[in-house]
């Protein structure tokens, strides 16, 4: 594979800004604990069979509004 652009500036400088300016979030552990999200667990049992860790990937979403909505997309 070839080695790609040095990236430790962006990650000490450029990403935590942007994460910050996006107000990135996981997905909350009531939201996954809804009826409504049937994919979540699913994958995460499916993950547990295997020798891989799950991870939350953080998203640019407004989980409140979510909670507020009742629904999970």
């Amino acid at each position: 594979m070839t080695p790609g652009p040095p990236c430790g500036p962006m990650a000490a400088a450029y990403y935590p800004r942007v994460a910050s300016t996006l107000q990135l979030a996981t997905l909350p552990d009531d939201l996954l604990a809804s009826p409504d999200d049937q994919s979540s667990p699913l994958f995460l049992d499916y993950v547990g069979q295997t020798d891989m860790a799950p991870f939350r990937v953080p998203m640019p979403i407004d989980w409140n509004y979510e909670e507020d909505v009742g629904t999970v997309v």
